[in-house]
């Protein structure tokens, strides 16, 4: 059995980078990287590894219309991850060379629990599905601005469990998908996405609002500081037309910093300031 990650980022850390793909390069045969319109280049880390390809999510289409639809919604501020997932997974479908394919960001590491030991070993049992789905277990930390990480993996940081309102569903629901390339067609795929059809957790079952991380699961660092957290909001422009992260999510995820608020509203300001970022 043959698996892949799939994943996209823009102008990710190395500080972040480079602690998930050592932690996912032992674990799957292939990583996939997109870089997003507008990013700067990570291939002074990605060169590092073997089994590490880099493309632009532009390489996804092999027509221009693809590529047009992608630099037109990025200058009016839209989002594109449906398309990064779906296209870019019809992508490495394409390629024929993997059974299984995750998506997955770089704050989100995939974990085995106890007894397994592989991703194949889990994955063996779910060869009659066309996907898996996997569960968060979000973590955070208690960092106003980014700790010294001193060469440190970050997440010797971040290792407390968050909870969420009930009312939040959308981090009561399933998380990321592990794609059984060998059964889904475009057509499922969409409705996978949804979370419709041939799929399951971990557990076999399909309740996607219990908390169960079994077998499989992703520790997922939604916090891991609040310099990191305003610079996916402020620089990397995820608070802008409707995307989906705002600054309230922040204390929504770690109410313990709500004791903090002034401070960090302050560090928002000197950060914003000191970085030449202007909302207007």
């Amino acid at each position: 059995m043959t698996t892949c990650i799939h994943t996209v980022i823009k102008n990710e850390p190395d500080e972040y980078l480079v602690p998930w793909l050592n932690h996912h390069c032992p674990m799957v045969d292939h990583i996939y990287i997109f870089e997003d319109i507008g990013s700067h280049s990570h291939k002074h880390v990605t060169d590092r590894y073997e089994n590490v390809t880099l493309l632009s999510v532009l390489d996804i289409y092999d027509n221009q219309a693809g590529k047009d639809r992608l630099i037109e919604n990025d200058r009016k501020g839209k989002m594109n991850q449906r398309y990064f997932i779906l296209d870019g997974v019809t992508y490495i479908q394409k390629l024929n060379l993997y059974d299984w394919c995750l998506t997955a960001d770089v704050d989100e590491f995939l974990t085995l629990q106890t007894p397994y030991t592989s991703v194949t070993q889990v994955l063996e049992e779910f060869n009659d599905k066309d996907a898996v789905i996997l569960q968060w277990q979000n973590l955070s930390g208690d960092y106003i601005a980014k700790p010294d990480y001193n060469g440190k993996d970050y997440r010797e940081f971040y290792t407390k469990i968050v909870g969420f309102s009930i009312s939040d569903a959308k981090f009561k629901m399933d998380s990321k998908i592990f794609w059984n390339l060998r059964r889904i067609t475009r057509w499922n795929l969409t409705g996978l996405h949804c979370c419709a059809g041939n799929w399951c957790k971990t557990d076999g079952k399909k309740n996607r609002r219990s908390e169960v991380y079994d077998k499989m699961y992703l520790k997922h660092y939604i916090t891991k500081s609040f310099e990191e957290y305003i610079w996916k909001v402020y620089v990397r422009g995820m608070h802008t037309k409707g995307a989906h992260r705002k600054i309230s999510d922040f204390f929504e995820v770690n109410p313990d910093m709500l004791e903090r608020y002034d401070e960090c509203m302050a560090f928002k300001d000197e950060y914003l300031k000191k970085n030449n970022i202007n909302l207007n």
